[in-house]
């Protein structure tokens, strides 16, 4: 009762960052709090008290409320990190192998890939792919899909994943030039038509790479 009481105090601090159905008594208490406007959903039944800033630690932080122990948050999941906006419908989680295999939930979509060095970065304590490995897997994810018999993927899909990916370089200061080169070494990419298609047209909307002034 004390920590539904914090909530209902304006700018309590009695309570963590992000606000789950048990931190209040349960399902009931956390849908009052939605209802009052004490409690702003976030992402599945993850919550934070009304008017707390959403940084990218703390939009890590919501969406490990539902990633299995051991996962990465990737693709969209991770874009969404690095950049805000309306929280993704799906949760996109890298399984490293040897991992164990988690729970199926139809809100989840787990690939099982291992990661490179360097692939990984952290904020708070939720790993995250990094902005380059991110943007690739946007940019040929499973979100790219293909239209019934195999043919090209879906204009509005493509449209999607290059807003996503230009949205991602914008943030992190990443170039989709840069990432096109390392796509290119890439030798086994699945999806490698489609990614270099979204990072053209990605390289299109920011303009050519700055140089540096000659000496």
């Amino acid at each position: 009762m004390a920590t539904l009481r914090a909530l209902l105090t304006p700018y309590s601090t009695e309570i963590g960052a992000v606000v789950l159905p048990r931190d209040v008594g349960g399902r009931v208490a956390f849908d009052e709090l939605l209802r009052r406007g004490a409690l702003t959903q976030v992402f599945g039944d993850a919550a934070v008290v009304a008017g707390t800033p959403l940084t990218p630690a703390l939009r890590a932080e919501v969406l490990t409320t539902a990633a299995a122990r051991a996962t990465v948050l990737a693709g969209r999941s991770a874009a969404w990190v690095f950049v805000g906006g309306p929280a993704p419908a799906v949760l996109e989680l890298i399984c490293p192998p040897g991992a164990g295999r988690p729970r199926a939930v139809s809100t989840v979509h787990t690939r099982y890939v291992r990661l490179l060095a360097g692939e990984t970065v952290t904020w708070g304590a939720a790993p995250v792919t990094s902005p380059l490995r991110t943007v690739l897997d946007v940019a040929s994810g499973p979100h790219v899909p293909r239209r019934r018999g195999g043919g090209p993927p879906e204009p509005a899909a493509v449209a999607e994943a290059v807003e996503t990916v230009v949205a991602v370089c914008e943030a992190t200061g990443l170039s989709p030039h840069g990432a096109a080169r390392a796509l290119n070494l890439r030798y086994r990419w699945t999806g490698r038509a489609v990614a270099e298609d979204v990072l053209m047209q990605a390289a299109l909307r920011l303009g050519p790479p700055l140089r540096s002034a000659p000496a």
